[in-house]
């Protein structure tokens, strides 16, 4: 019984250590965010905001924000609006966003009359700063400390968050766009993807940018998010996939007439885990004392 006890917590202990949902947003015949199982892309919810989401993130806690037009919302993962923000200038429009890593702010990148990204409050959406890199931004991921990536059409750019260009790539083909960044669980690399052409995911050192490794899903990718154990969730029209980071698809699901557009990683707290744990356990013994009985 103990040893059996011991294998289950084992494995248990594995899974529920890699347990996650993920947050993608979807336009089409349908515009809305559907909250997903990150093993098993199985649906848990999903909700209509009203207007076609343009990119998602998420927030601490049972949060996430998303941007569209010319606005940034946060909703609860319930669907109901905690807070929004709207620019009032409607040429503008916020294209990636992302949450920093102490969950104080959120960093956007924003493009239109004007180009730029702006730190902002994550209870308040207040801005505390703001730059324009010279560029339009594509995409934008938070990176370890006071730190953030961006993409620009064939170019990759670490910055930090006092405006300041930290290192930068620029890929040789000028018709390779990156689209899609994050940064891996481990802070120790950022997945990428790219069009044009070529189509791929390409993984990078987050200090120096330099490749480690590329793979071609035979795909275009709308974007992506890491996942908490060397993994990947990729979007592509109907479809989310999800991939490890040696390039191995280990799951995939359509929906017809739909398009998957921004993709957001949530982790399953520890607590949460060892309680799901613990209630796995518990169901286990008591069922074990009822058949003895």
């Amino acid at each position: 019984m103990k040893k059996l006890i011991g294998v289950l917590l084992l494995g248990l202990s594995s899974q529920y250590a890699n347990a996650g949902t993920i947050y993608t947003t979807y336009t089409g015949s349908q515009n809305g965010v559907t909250i997903r199982d990150s093993a098993t892309l199985v649906q848990s919810f999903f909700f209509d905001p009203g207007f076609a989401v343009d990119n998602i993130t998420a927030g601490a806690g049972n949060s996430m924000y998303l941007t569209s037009g010319n606005s940034i919302y946060q909703y609860s993962t319930a669907g109901a609006l905690l807070n929004s923000l709207t620019f009032p200038d409607a040429s503008i429009g916020y294209q990636g966003i992302t949450m920093a890593a102490s969950e104080s702010n959120i960093y956007t990148a924003y493009t239109g009359s004007q180009n730029g990204v702006s730190i902002r409050d994550s209870a308040t959406l207040a801005q505390s700063f703001f730059f324009d890199p010279g560029f339009a931004v594509d995409n934008i991921t938070a990176g370890a400390g006071n730190s953030m990536y961006l993409t620009s059409s064939n170019s990759i750019y670490q910055y930090s968050t006092a405006g300041a260009l930290l290192n930068s790539l620029t890929f040789p083909d000028t018709s390779i766009g990156y689209q899609g960044i994050t940064m891996a669980a481990s802070g120790s690399n950022i997945y990428t993807t790219y069009t044009g052409s070529q189509n791929g995911v390409s993984i990078r050192d987050s200090g120096t940018l330099a490749q480690s490794f590329f793979f071609d899903p035979g795909f275009s990718v709308d974007n992506l998010v890491a996942g908490n154990n060397n993994d990947m969730f990729l979007t592509s029209n109907d479809t989310i996939y999800h991939y490890t980071n040696a390039g191995v698809q280990l799951n995939s699901f359509t929906f017809p007439q739909i398009n998957y557009q921004g993709i957001a990683y949530k982790k399953v707290s520890e607590p949460a885990s060892l309680a799901i744990l613990g209630l796995g356990l518990v169901g286990f013994a008591f069922s074990r004392k009822t058949r003895r009985t």
